[in-house]
């Protein structure tokens, strides 16, 4: 049986019911006649200017309003939306200026509050912010698809925002991104010593050293060689980091009349060569310029042609000469960089590759790249300092919750959750101020 009370609620709601219903009828009766879309389109621009001109806007209260049409509504959206499109909506200038213009029209208009205004503006910042972000993602997305289709250096995605680049660090957003990088550099040296495989692990360096040493030891002269030039190259390496020089040498020296000899010279002289490079890498690459001098000599005497094999093996010696390669199988790109450079002398990246294997010029051109954009991590931006800085307060954090492990716990939920992902897109895209002040224009009020 209904109580006192219930028979109570069920009036208060007719009444409320029939309130709204008397509201709804007035406002209809206000609204304008439909004169086209042009002429509804106008009225609702007008409206909203209106609203929103000081002096003015009080004496509009119970005015009338414009039809209630598609056109009128988009009319209405129209100032608003096109404020949006002249200000910034990039960076930390176009969210502020957008949602300053945000809570500036919410301040104009006559039934706002403060809350509305600080509401107003919230949202017109946040969106703005999240516009640029996700447009930027896109761009990120792009540019990974063109570097995977691309060749040497351009398989190297950049960051176009380092603090976004950090942010996507921390919530552990790059980690896969960062490995497959790793491993674009990777495999361009696996190709520029003349393999296929995904590390340069030691059964590929194996492999890739009896290939080229095979290919060197088939090619024998068929007249005199002239060993001269060859020799005293060698000779000038000093016979403390050299063990065996002296039997080299005299080996060398019969290599001139004896093609046996000239075999065994260059294998000896490539054994000699994988000592040096690692207790003297200086010294190693006069033995590399030795024997290429030794083998131009052999050709000139009728031996095949071992240029390409040559190069390889030069790249298998450079590889082989940093500890991180032998250790893991992988190119730290810096290390790397700096062998390049000592290897094939600074002018190889201004002349671009040129003379070199297409395979070597490609693995250079990636390591250069890689480098660079790592390099970017410790200039002077502070960028190692804030992410030093995000390390103490991610542990101090796990300090007051008890988190064992708390930077790996926030990075996990990052990654999660899409966060780190994301900003790690978004670090590689360029700034997309038309999605931030789309963004912007799509949260705003448009009463």
């Amino acid at each position: 049986m209904p109580t006192e009370n219930d028979v109570l609620d069920v009036q208060a709601a007719l009444d409320r019911h029939a309130m709204d219903q008397a509201a709804a009828e007035a406002v209809s009766r206000r609204r304008l006649p439909s004169e086209g879309p042009l002429g509804d389109f106008l009225s609702g621009a007008g409206s909203y200017i209106l609203n929103r001109t000081p002096g003015i806007a009080p004496h509009l209260a119970g005015g009338p309003l414009p039809p209630d049409t598609v056109a009128a509504t988009v009319g209405g959206m129209a100032p608003g939306v096109g404020l949006s499109l002249a200000l910034p909506g990039a960076g930390g200038v176009g969210i502020a200026a957008q949602g300053g213009l945000a809570a500036f029209l919410e301040y104009l208009r006559p039934a706002s509050t403060p809350a509305s205004v600080v509401k107003e503006g919230a949202f017109g910042a946040a969106a703005t912010g999240a516009g640029d972000l996700f447009g930027r993602a896109v761009g990120g997305m792009a540019a990974r698809v063109r570097a995977r289709m691309g060749q040497g250096g351009e398989q190297i995605v950049k960051s176009q925002s380092q603090r976004l680049q950090t942010v996507a660090d921390t919530l552990g957003g790059l980690g896969r991104f960062n490995q497959q990088q790793q491993a674009v550099i990777t495999r361009g040296w696996v190709r520029a010593i003349g393999e296929s495989a995904d590390d340069l692990g030691p059964e590929v360096r194996l492999a890739a050293a009896k290939r080229i040493g095979a290919a060197m030891d088939a090619a024998l002269p068929k007249r005199p060689v002239d060993v001269t030039a060859a020799y005293e190259v060698l000779a000038d390496i000093p016979g403390a980091v050299f063990p065996g020089k002296n039997r080299l040498l005299a080996q060398v020296a019969r290599a001139e009349t004896s093609p046996i000899a000239y075999q065994t010279a260059m294998r000896e002289v490539r054994d000699g060569i994988r000592g040096l490079m690692k207790e003297a890498p200086g010294w190693g690459d006069e033995a590399v310029h030795g024997m290429n001098l030794l083998a131009d000599a052999g050709e000139a005497a009728g031996a095949a042609d071992t240029r390409v094999v040559r190069e390889q093996y030069k790249n298998l010696m450079t590889m082989e000469s940093i500890g991180a390669v032998r250790r893991t199988g992988q190119v730290p790109a810096l290390s790397a960089e700096e062998r390049v450079f000592n290897r094939y002398g600074p002018g190889v990246s201004r002349r671009a590759g040129q003379g070199l294997l297409p395979e070597t010029a490609d693995a250079i051109a990636v390591t250069q790249a890689a480098s660079s954009e790592l390099a970017k991590k410790f200039r002077s931006s502070g960028t190692a300092e804030r992410g030093a800085q995000a390390e103490v307060a991610q542990d101090a954090v796990g300090l007051l919750t008890g988190q064992t492990n708390p930077s790996a716990f926030i990075r996990s939920a990052g990654t999660l959750f899409g966060v780190g992902p994301l900003a790690g897109l978004a670090s590689q895209g360029a700034p997309a101020p038309v999605a931030g002040r789309v963004g912007a224009a799509a949260a705003r009020d448009r009463q």
